[in-house]
């Protein structure tokens, strides 16, 4: 005879809605507030900003505002550079997440095609007698 409620907790999956690793504060803040698309408006913006430093720097002969703006471009292109590889990494763990579930899944769907095949052996053993 076919147990009900063993058939049930079988039908059942242990996976749910798949939800994605969410990142920290600071990453999230990074993301959304300073480490943004790098758009064409953006660069723009960027070159202006030199080349009104240069220009500045070529009529004033003033170094400071020259070595504020390279240092704070340097720091910055050094701050996105260590964001995008901690946010690499941070999608390297999430795609080695997603394919250990995906294996644990398709383990998952053998076992259950296991069961239902021993059962319908089971059943036609039983019709047969």
């Amino acid at each position: 005879m076919i147990d009900t409620k063993e058939l049930e907790a079988k039908s059942k999956s242990q996976f749910g809605k798949y939800v994605p690793e969410k990142p920290t504060r600071l990453m999230a803040f990074l993301g959304k507030y300073i480490f943004t698309k790098n758009t064409p408006r953006k660069s723009f913006a960027s070159g202006m900003i030199s080349a009104g430093v240069l220009v500045y720097w070529f009529f004033s002969k003033n170094l400071i505002p020259l070595v504020v703006w390279l240092v704070l471009d340097f720091l910055l292109t050094l701050g996105a550079r260590m964001y995008w590889k901690a946010e690499g990494k941070r999608l390297d763990r999430e795609m080695a997440r997603l394919n250990s579930e995906i294996q644990q899944i398709h383990e998952e769907i053998d076992e259950r095609k296991k069961y239902f095949e021993n059962i319908r052996e089971e059943l036609a053993r039983n019709s047969q007698n």
